[in-house]
């Protein structure tokens, strides 16, 4: 059986046998690692650098939303207390191939933290290939659009957030840089609505030398260390098989020496 194939097939039993016969039968961290997390380079995968302010929008393809989505509060500043490189995101919502800025749409981002963990679920699991397995088998369950979701476990919501776009598209978040978990790459996940109408859901990510630098040197990244992983064998990109590209951001020091980041999101016109 091809990694690909033992992937598929852990998937689906999860859904079918539930995590205490599952559990039963994959009784080693080891072999969940070999099965679940390690994954064969796929050489068409490809990302794209987001636009700076002055070029024109690209069209922003769709990714999966991944199994720790939870409904965000309306805020910009999402950081609560995490502790991280500060990071000034900027996303405009423009549609394609027109890039005029669409006002009055709602944008929602979330991510882990400086170590791997997202809120409303358990921290550090995503550490550990067992324990993340678990929770999986414990609290997943298969949605109607086909993609796997963890239920809620903790109340807590950093690193949550949306907003309007303002006239110009714009919407502003004050988070900090995420790091790297089991089987996945830095990346910010976002949803945009338009007219109450979920209309993308994709994925921003960063570039691995920013990252691996970042991680190795400052705290609390350097827990983690350089990540494992680059874009040919990230777990999502890996999986879908080259058909969707990432976005890339490409943080950069302002006047005032903070870290910013652009996105200009293009959806096809609306």
């Amino acid at each position: 059986m091809t990694k690909h194939g033992r992937r598929k097939f852990i998937f689906t039993s999860l859904g079918i046998l539930g995590s205490g016969l599952l559990a039963a039968w994959i009784f080693r961290r080891r072999l969940v690692r070999q099965m679940l997390f390690t994954f064969s380079d796929n050489p068409t995968v490809s990302v794209t650098a987001s636009p700076l302010e002055t070029e024109p929008c690209v069209l922003t393809t769709k990714q999966v939303e991944g199994p720790f989505y939870l409904p965000s509060p309306e805020r910009s500043n999402i950081v609560e207390d995490k502790k991280g490189e500060l990071l000034n995101l900027r996303i405009q919502v423009l549609t394609h191939p027109d890039c005029t800025p669409i006002p009055n749409a709602v944008v929602e981002i979330w991510q882990a933290d400086a170590e791997g963990n997202y809120s409303g679920y358990p921290e550090q699991i995503s550490q550990d290939e067992w324990e993340m397995f678990m929770l999986f088998g414990k609290n997943g369950e298969k949605q109607s659009n086909g993609e796997y979701h963890v239920k809620q476990v903790t109340q807590t919501t950093y690193l949550r957030g949306l907003q309007r776009t303002d006239e110009n598209g714009w919407v502003f978040f004050d988070t900090i840089v995420p790091c790297w978990y089991i089987g996945r790459i830095p990346h910010i996940h976002f949803k945009v609505f338009v007219n109450n109408k979920e209309w993308i859901n994709s994925q921003l990510y960063f570039e691995k030398n920013y990252c691996d630098n970042l991680f190795t040197t400052k705290e609390p990244y350097t827990k983690m260390g350089k990540c494992p992983m680059d874009f040919p064998n990230d777990a999502v990109l890996a999986m879908a098989g080259g058909k969707h590209q990432g976005l890339l951001l490409l943080p950069h020091l302002t006047n005032d020496n903070k870290l910013s980041a652009i996105a200009k999101i293009g959806l096809m016109k609306i």
